[in-house]
């Protein structure tokens, strides 16, 4: 019995022991969870200042739209000057550079615009023959001795078109003023002289005429050019007087008027003074047509047969100066405007 009490205080005494031991040991398992969100405390040491928020960029103003080059308006430069684009060369006078369209400096594209142009000058013209019918009489012969007419003055307006830097084309309306006619034929009957026949007279045309003109490109604002054109004339002869040595008779035609086909060649130089202003000098050929005198009466009202004295194939040299002037004028598109580049934004630092 004392034996069984014995075991039984051994084990309880163990028991205790071991219990002990236990409570002094770390424990191997984690601290239970805590509810989220995990409560730490704030940090005892100042927080840090963060950069305040980064404004928008401000852009400056966009600069005024520059041409580049060193002329007036599109001078030697890049685009419209001298350098890529139309060649090299400094702007002469205040409208273009100093160059060609083709190479070599300042070319600008004066293209796409209406204009106005008015002209003067002098005419020189000339007369291919006369004809009557009494020229056809039987046994009947005439030699043009000398036929010509003196200058005079000529005027005209019109209005025309730009196409492209080498093209334009315009109507012109043009008043020629009187010129007066000499001509002197020899008569002779079966060959032998028997006289002469001397012509007085004066001529006048209304011309219109619708020309297309090359641009041949431009040096220093100088452009030669090169055109043509076709139209209407209407010639009219004044006060012809014949007088005839054969029979000591003196014939006169009444004034009159007719139209006829016209064209002609230009071929002169253009300057451009401004952007919108041009003179020109230029020289024209142009066929006329044909004219004729009214009806030859003759001094004491005889008039056996109808016989107006007639003008053919008259053409004229013309010398004239003229203006055009581009009301209209469509600009060439601009440059690319200069902006400013953006500032850096700023960035402050705690």
């Amino acid at each position: 019995m004392r034996s069984v009490k014995s075991l039984f205080v051994a084990a309880a005494t163990a028991l205790l022991s071991t219990a002990a031991i236990a409570a002094d040991m770390p424990s191997i398992a984690g601290p239970p969870p805590a509810p989220y969100p995990q409560a730490y405390p704030q940090p005892g040491y100042p927080q840090p200042a963060y950069p305040a928020p980064v404004p928008a960029p401000v852009y400056a103003q966009p600069a005024p739209q520059v041409y580049a080059g060193g002329g007036a308006v599109y001078g030697g430069g890049v685009g419209y000057g001298g350098g890529a684009g139309y060649g090299a060369g400094g702007c002469v006078g205040a409208a273009c550079g100093g160059g060609s369209f083709f190479a070599g400096g300042g070319g600008f594209e004066d293209f796409g615009g209406w204009y106005l142009r008015g002209d003067i000058g002098m005419s020189n013209q000339k007369v291919g023959s006369l004809f009557n019918v009494l020229y056809n009489a039987p046994g009947t012969g005439v030699t043009p001795v000398g036929m010509g007419f003196d200058s005079a003055g000529i005027a005209g307006l019109g209005i025309g078109y730009q196409i492209n830097p080498w093209l334009r084309t315009d109507v012109t309306a043009e008043w020629r003023g009187k010129a007066n006619f000499h001509g002197l034929d020899i008569v002779s009957f079966n060959g032998a002289p028997i006289g002469t026949d001397e012509y007085h007279a004066s001529k006048s045309e209304f011309l219109t005429l619708v020309n297309l003109y090359a641009d041949l490109g431009t040096w220093w604002c100088i452009t030669p050019f090169v055109g043509v054109g076709v139209g209407w004339s209407y010639n009219t002869i004044h006060s012809f007087m014949d007088v005839n040595t054969v029979n000591a008779g003196v014939a006169t035609g009444a004034d009159f008027s007719k139209w006829s086909l016209a064209y002609a060649v230009h071929a002169g130089l253009a300057y451009k003074v401004t952007n919108n202003f041009t003179i020109e000098a230029s020289y024209r050929w142009v066929h006329l047509g044909d004219a004729a005198s009214g009806d030859l009466i003759t001094f004491n009202g005889i008039n056996n047969v109808n016989n107006p004295m007639e003008f053919r194939n008259l053409t004229s040299n013309d010398f004239r100066l003229g203006v055009r002037w581009t009301c209209c004028e469509v600009p060439p598109p601009p440059a690319m405007p200069v902006m400013a580049p953006p500032p850096p934004p700023l960035v402050r630092k705690g």
